[in-house]
This record gives C-alpha cells, structure tokens and sequence, in this order.
C-alpha cells in the first residue's frame, strides 16, 4: 500500500515539474519572441528614418 503510495507521489511530483519547466520553457520563449519583435520595430524605424 505505501509503496502504491509513494509511486503516486512521486508520479504527481514529476508531472508538476513538468508542468513547471514547460511554463518556465514557454514564458522565456515568449520574452524572445517580444525581444525580438522590438529588434524588429527598431530596425523598420532606423530603415525608414535613413530612406528619408
């Protein structure tokens, strides 16, 4: 029975981290993407700011 137990803490304790490094993974994947689109912005200003 406790070993029951303990496989089944352990299994819930591993989805939740999973859980956690998928969040972690997506919002640092998310700030790259806006950083990125900021590059972007900056980089279509600086182009029209010389192309006058």
């Amino acid at each position: 029975m406790s070993v029951k137990l303990v496989t089944a803490a352990a299994y819930l304790s591993g989805i939740a981290l999973m859980r956690r490094a998928i969040a972690v993974r997506a919002k640092l994947l998310e700030k790259n993407r806006i950083g990125s689109h900021e590059n972007f912005r900056v980089a279509v200003t600086v182009e029209r700011t010389w192309s006058n």
